[in-house]
């Protein structure tokens, strides 16, 4: 139990990565038209963390089944740990994808204020 210990703290640590990668690259942080090629790649980067993340937390569960059958692991503790991985899991999905929306929204606001104000400045 004492690996799968190590393993929890290492799916964790992955949730605060991605958690991270959002907080950088959140609508807040669009600014200008610039932005509107950079934050593709960006957004990217947050689901190459969030498949990181997963990949860890479906071996953290693998390895809880595995005990959980050899009877290595309290059934009880083992559950408990799957539950807590499968709650973080759908916080962080969740997380993602409302940044990803919320990024897009704030795109097209940008974009579109931009042409409103070069069409301003065109027409005068």
């Amino acid at each position: 139990m004492e690996l799968v210990a190590i393993r929890m703290k290492e799916v964790r640590s992955a949730k605060r990565e991605v958690e991270s990668a959002i907080r950088l690259f959140g609508p807040a942080n669009i600014t200008s038209i610039l932005d509107h090629g950079t934050f593709g790649d960006k957004l990217a980067a947050i689901t190459v963390k969030l498949e990181m993340f997963m990949q860890k937390a479906e071996e953290v569960i693998e390895r809880l089944e595995e005990l959980k059958d050899s009877k290595e692991g309290t059934e009880t503790e083992c559950d408990r740990r799957v539950d807590e991985i499968n709650t973080l899991t759908e916080v962080i999905v969740k997380k993602v994808n409302n940044n990803e929306c919320e990024v897009k929204k704030k795109i097209e606001v940008v974009i579109r204020e931009f042409k409103d104000n070069r069409d301003s400045k065109t027409s005068t």
